[in-house]
């Protein structure tokens, strides 16, 4: 009797083992996944090729695993040539789409990240509803260079506003506030200074409808100037300022006054000055009638006193060109 229930006791021992290790087995068959097959060949042509001759796609990859260590959905390496290569007949060869992240990303140590190569379109596209259609940064390099190596006339940037309310170009430092941008008329406005080696020159349009090169005065300092006419009585006139040039100047460092009569007089000179105006007379005591040009030149209101200060150009840095890898065969 106890050889029997030994060996009842044995067999249900031995049977819950079993049923112990097939749902252990059946469980850890759930979480392995199944090892990654590698296809070795050494041609010519693709290794691997997929066709779909209906709507869906010829070739998908996906990553489902949520964590912050997830995988890519597609990994594509070469030691030579382009990792990952997509070609469109009508569409677009390669198309990226992120909810959150990088609709496309491309990682380098030293070459391109990037590289978009057209024979007669666009190189590289970007369109936005409400952000920016082509976004780069860098925190040591330059985020974006534009660099023509044709023989052609071609510029190397186009910056091209297709509404009369939007800017071509706006140009900003974040840090220091320093901004340029051209408004929709073509004018540029600077919040800094401009600075040239060469002397400015302005295309003036004349009255027979043609134009001609014009150059701009110099000065050894920062200066403000207004010119205008007025008439003296009796030896005597008093000129005001207009308000508007007045409230620019900057007169503590004075202004300068400089005399053209319009008539014979025996001479006209500046006998009180004011930041409202000034007062002319004639000499000895003159009692003539007449009318006069004048030229006021002040120091403008916030301007550096510095007179001819040394300047020393030292433009930034070119970025190092990276050439592109040439597109491959097909």
């Amino acid at each position: 009797m106890n050889r029997f229930l030994a060996s009842v006791a044995a067999s249900f021992l031995i049977a819950g083992i079993g049923v112990s290790s097939a749902t252990a087995v059946s469980g850890a068959s759930s979480r392995i996944q199944p090892a990654k097959s590698k296809v070795t060949c050494n041609k010519t042509s693709a290794c691997f090729d997929a066709v779909n001759s209906g709507t869906g796609s010829g070739l998908e990859g996906d990553d489902q695993y949520g964590g912050s260590a997830a995988g890519y959905g597609v990994v594509g390496t070469s030691l030579d040539g382009i990792g990952v290569y997509g070609a469109g007949e009508n569409n677009g060869g390669v198309e990226g789409f992120s909810i959150d992240g990088f609709g496309v990303q491309g990682g380098s140590s030293s070459g391109n990240g990037v590289a978009g190569i057209a024979s007669s379109g666009n190189g590289l596209y970007g369109q936005t509803a409400s952000g920016y259609g082509v976004y780069g940064t860098a925190s040591a390099g330059f985020p974006g260079a534009f660099i023509s190596t044709g023989t052609d006339t071609d510029s190397a940037l186009v910056a091209l506003a297709d509404s009369p309310y939007s800017f071509p170009f706006y140009a900003v430092n974040e840090v220091d506030g320093g901004y340029f941008y051209v408004d929709v008329s073509g004018d540029g406005y600077f919040s800094g200074g401009v600075y040239t080696q060469q002397s400015p020159m302005v295309e003036q349009r004349a009255r027979d409808g043609g134009s001609t090169g014009t150059f701009t005065a110099q000065s050894t300092r920062a200066t403000l100037e207004d010119t205008g006419t007025a008439r003296m009585t009796d030896g005597e006139a008093a000129v005001r300022f207009d308000p508007a040039y007045a409230r620019l100047l900057d007169f503590s460092h004075g202004y300068q006054v400089f005399l053209t009569p319009d008539g014979d007089t025996r001479g006209l000179y500046v006998a009180q000055k004011f930041e409202g105006g000034f007062m002319v007379r004639e000499i000895e005591r003159g009692r003539s009638s007449l009318y006069f040009d004048y030229r006021v030149v002040g120091h403008p209101y916030g301007a550096t006193a510095q007179r001819l200060p040394h300047l020393a150009f030292r433009p930034p840095a070119l970025p190092k060109l990276l050439r592109p890898l040439s597109k491959p065969s097909r």
